[in-house]
C-alpha cells in the first residue's frame, strides 16, 4: 500500500473521528457591549440536571446547561446550527435564554421551543458538517429585537471585498484562549478567507473566517492587547450555532452565517480558520419551511432614494415599498412616509401604490394597488422636496407595516431615515471603532482608530484636520503617514476628501500610564461642515474610552475527551496490518490538527 493511499484512507477515517474532538468558542475576544446584540440567545438543553461541578464553582443553571448559541430572527423563529441538535432532538428540553449578556446574571427569560427544522435533518456525529442550519420554532412569539439576515447581494458584496479586515464579527459564551468559560458574552472580529478552512467542504454554502496573526492595530481590540492572547482570533468550544455578522460600509451588522466547524485543535491557531453556514444560500428554504409550519417569514422593506445634499431649493425623492422575499407573496401591507425640518414633501405621483395625505399633513399613507405583493414587487411613489433652505435639512422617514400573517426576517430595512440637506458645504462625519491598549514589563502601547468620512454628494472637504487630546506622557510613534504634531493635544492634517469618500486612520502611541481614560477627538474642514448633527448628537466629535486589560484565572473544570475509536484492521494483503499501524500514527497526528463542532462541556 502506497503512502499516498494510506494518507487518503487515514483522512477518511479521520473524518469519522472528528466528532470526538474539541469544538468552538471565542478566542482572542473581549466582552461584548451591554445590550449590543439583544437578539442573541444561549441555547440550553435541560433533559438532565446541570453539571454539579459547574454549579459548585458558582455557575447558574443557565450557564451550566448552555450547549450552543442561536439568533432570534422573527417573532416565532430563531436560527442555529443543525449539529447543535445532535442527541438533543426533543424540543421540550430546548430552551433559549435571553435578557442578559451574563448567563450568571438576573433578568434572564427562557423561551420554549415548539419544534425544530434542519436543512438536511439532524446530522450524524461523525461528519464534517455541510448545510449545517436549523430553524427553532418558538412556542410563543416574542417582540424582538431581531437579527437581520444578510441578503444574496450583501453576501456577494462581502465576498467581493478587496480587504475584509475585521468586517466579520462573532459572539458567544465559548471557551477563551485562557481555557476558562466566561459567563459574560464575548465578541471577536476576523477576516474572510475562503481558502483557509482546510479545503474541506467550503464552497458556495460556507464562509470561512480566519485571523491567525492579528495585528496590534486591530480596530476591534479583540484580544490583541490581552496578555492571555497567545493565538489569533476565532470562535471555539460552545460557540456553535452563534452568529457570523457582516459589518457593511454603513456599519450595519447583518447575520451572514452561523458557526459550524473548525479545523486545527487550537482555536485561533495559525493554520486554519472556521467554517460558517451561509444563510443567504438558504433563504428559499427559510421561507418555504416557515410557511409550511404556518408562520411564514418574508422580507418587506422600504427604501428612500435621494441625495444626501443638494445646492438647489428643490429635489426629487422616490420611496419604494419592496417585497424583497425570495419566493413568498406578502398580504395586507402598507407604507407610511413622514417628514420634518425645513421644507415640504409633496406632489406625489405613484406607480403600483395608492397614497393619501396623512391626517397631520406631514406625509403620506400608501398601500399597494394589487395584493398580495408578489416576490420582487417594488411599487413606489415620486415626491418633490421643496422649500429647502441653505444650511438646513429635511428629514424623511419611511415605515413598512404588515397587518397580519407574515413575519419579517430582515428588519433593518423596515424603517429607513434620510436626511436631505441644502448646503454648499461638505458633510464631515467622525467615528471611532475603538482603541487597543496593551502593556508588558517594558512598555505601554496604545492604538487609536478613527474613520473620517465626507457624506456630501457633491462638495469636497478641503484640508480636513483631526484633533485629539491625550493624558500627558504618551508619545506618538506612528501616524500612518499623516502630518501630525503636538504632545497632549495632537493635530493631524488629512488630504482633501472628495464627495462620498472615507479614510481610516490608525495612530500609535507609547510610553504613557496604563490606566483607564477617555480620548476626545474632533474633525474639521476649511470648507465648513453641514449638517453638524445626527440623531441629536454632533457628528464631528467622538470620545474613545481606553481600557487596559487585566489577567483573569480559569474557574471551570478542565475539559476531558474520550479516546478515539480504533479503526478495524484492513484486509489489504500482507502489508495491511503495518499500513494501519502507520495510519493510526498518522491519525493521532491528524486528530491533533482537527476539531469538530462538539460542545464545551461533556454531556
Amino acid at each position: 500500500m502506497s503512502l499516498s493511499t494510506i494518507l487518503v484512507r487515514c483522512l477518511a477515517a479521520g473524518l469519522v473521528l472528528l466528532a470526538s474532538a474539541a469544538a468552538h468558542a471565542v478566542v482572542g475576544g473581549v466582552k461584548a457591549t451591554p445590550d449590543a446584540q439583544p437578539w442573541l440567545a444561549a441555547m440550553l438543553y435541560t433533559s438532565v440536571p446541570a453539571d454539579q461541578a459547574c454549579l459548585d464553582s458558582g455557575g447558574s443553571e443557565v450557564f451550566c446547561q448552555q450547549v450552543c448559541a442561536a439568533s432570534l430572527i422573527a417573532p416565532n423563529w430563531a436560527i442555529t446550527a443543525a449539529h447543535c441538535l445532535i442527541d438533543r432532538t426533543n424540543p421540550v428540553f430546548i430552551k433559549l435564554a435571553v435578557g442578559n449578556e451574563d448567563l450568571n446574571g438576573t433578568g434572564i427569560t427562557q423561551l420554549d421551543v415548539d419544534a425544530y427544522h434542519a436543512v438536511d435533518g439532524v446530522p450524524g456525529p461523525s461528519t464534517i458538517y455541510q448545510d449545517d442550519l436549523a430553524l427553532l420554532q418558538l412556542t410563543n412569539p416574542v417582540s424582538g429585537p431581531f437579527a437581520s439576515l444578510a441578503s444574496v447581494a450583501e453576501a456577494s458584496e462581502l465576498l467581493a471585498l478587496p480587504d475584509s479586515d475585521d468586517r466579520l464579527e462573532m459572539m458567544g459564551w465559548g471557551q477563551l484562549d485562557s481555557g476558562e468559560f466566561p459567563s459574560y458574552l464575548q465578541r471577536v472580529r476576523a477576516d474572510l478567507d475562503q481558502t483557509n478552512c482546510g479545503g474541506l467542504f467550503v464552497g458556495v454554502s460556507m464562509f470561512c473566517s480566519w485571523e491567525a496573526t492579528p495585528e496590534r492595530i486591530e480596530m476591534d481590540d479583540a484580544g490583541d492587547s490581552s496578555p492571555l492572547d497567545a493565538t489569533g482570533e476565532d470562535v471555539c468550544i460552545l460557540d456553535s450555532g452563534g452568529p457570523l455578522l457582516y459589518i457593511n460600509g454603513a456599519g450595519d451588522r447583518k447575520l451572514a452565517g452561523v458557526v459550524s466547524w473548525g479545523v486545527d485543535s487550537n482555536c485561533g491557531s495559525g493554520s486554519f480558520g472556521t467554517a460558517h453556514t451561509r444563510i443567504d444560500y438558504f433563504l428559499n428554504w427559510i421561507e418555504s419551511t416557515s410557511a409550511s409550519a404556518g408562520l411564514p417569514m418574508v422580507d418587506l422593506a422600504a427604501e428612500i432614494v435621494a441625495p444626501r445634499s443638494t445646492t438647489a431649493a428643490s429635489q426629487s425623492v422616490r420611496v419604494y415599498l419592496r417585497n424583497s422575499s425570495s419566493m413568498r407573496p406578502i398580504n395586507n401591507t402598507r407604507l407610511q412616509i413622514r417628514y420634518s425640518g425645513t421644507g415640504t414633501l409633496g406632489s406625489p405621483t405613484t406607480s403600483g401604490l395608492s397614497c393619501t395625505a396623512s391626517s397631520g399633513g406631514d406625509g403620506y399613507d400608501c398601500a399597494p394597488t394589487l395584493l398580495p405583493m408578489a416576490a420582487g414587487a417594488s411599487p413606489y411613489v415620486n415626491l418633490t422636496a421643496s422649500g429647502l433652505v441653505d444650511d438646513n435639512s429635511l428629514e424623511i422617514r419611511a415605515q413598512v407595516f404588515r397587518d397580519s400573517g407574515e413575519q419579517d426576517y430582515r428588519t433593518l430595512n423596515d424603517a429607513p431615515v434620510h436626511i436631505l440637506s441644502r448646503t454648499s458645504k461638505p458633510d464631515l462625519v467622525l467615528t471611532s471603532p475603538g482603541a487597543s491598549a496593551s502593556y508588558d514589563a517594558d512598555e505601554t502601547s496604545l492604538w487609536l482608530f478613527y474613520q473620517v468620512a465626507n457624506r456630501s454628494a457633491s462638495i469636497a472637504a478641503t484640508t480636513p484636520q483631526l484633533t485629539l487630546t491625550l493624558p500627558a506622557g504618551w508619545t506618538l510613534t506612528n501616524d500612518s503617514g499623516l502630518a501630525c504634531s503636538g504632545t497632549t493635544t495632537i493635530q493631524c492634517g488629512l488630504a482633501s476628501l472628495s464627495a462620498d469618500t472615507q479614510v481610516d486612520i490608525k495612530l500609535e502611541f507609547r510610553g504613557g500610564s496604563a490606566g483607564d481614560f477617555d480620548v476626545p477627538a474632533s474633525v474639521s474642514s476649511s470648507a465648513g461642515d453641514f449638517p453638524t448633527m445626527r440623531s441629536g448628537q454632533v457628528d464631528t466629535e467622538v470620545v474613545t474610552a481606553v481600557s487596559f486589560p487585566t489577567l483573569s484565572t480559569p474557574t471551570d473544570p478542565p475539559i476531558t475527551e474520550e479516546p478515539p475509536p480504533v479503526p478495524a484492521a484492513a484486509s489489504s494483503g500482507s502489508g495491511g496490518t503495518a499500513a494501519w499501524l502507520l495510519c493510526l500514527v498518522l491519525l493521532a497526528h491528524f486528530r491533533s490538527r482537527l476539531r469538530a463542532p462538539a460542545f464545551r462541556r461533556p454531556q
